[in-house]
């Protein structure tokens, strides 16, 4: 699986999860830092690629985060609906046939203010899937 498809199929399945109303990928800074977002929002950025053989092990940053209330009373729900959100995005990838992700999955919550104050949770994430060569550009 190419890093292009993967984004991809990425972002179709974040869309599918009922607290999530946009999906990007890049930096979730620039992306989130618009007027234009609708919430709760998903971001999956690229950190590196390692290959190995015939797998390729993407490490992913998936960011969750939604609009915090100016006193802040609504963080734990936004943290919540964060992990739920993420975490079924991740066991909808592992069960994938051509992709494994490592089991222990860490989530650390944020407050930050961007284009809007918002709070969320963040996880890194290792996914590894067979690399697909076109052997007829090899010959």
């Amino acid at each position: 699986m190419s890093s292009v498809e993967l984004m991809e199929t990425i972002k179709r399945i974040a869309l599918h999860q009922i607290v999530i109303q946009s999906a990007f990928d890049g930096d979730a800074y620039l992306n989130w830092n618009s007027s234009e977002i609708r919430y709760g929002s998903f971001n999956v950025s690229l950190r590196d690629i390692t290959y190995n053989g015939n797998l390729t092990t993407y490490s992913l940053v998936l960011y969750y985060g939604d609009r915090l209330l100016q006193d802040g009373s609504n963080a734990n729900q936004i943290y919540t609906d964060g992990i739920n959100a993420l975490q079924s995005i991740i066991n909808l990838l592992n069960r994938a046939s051509n992709v494994e992700i490592e089991d222990d999955i860490r989530y650390t919550p944020f407050i930050q203010t961007f284009a809007d104050y918002l709070a969320g949770v963040y996880t890194t994430i290792n996914l590894t899937t067979e690399m697909e060569v076109d052997y007829e550009q090899c010959s």
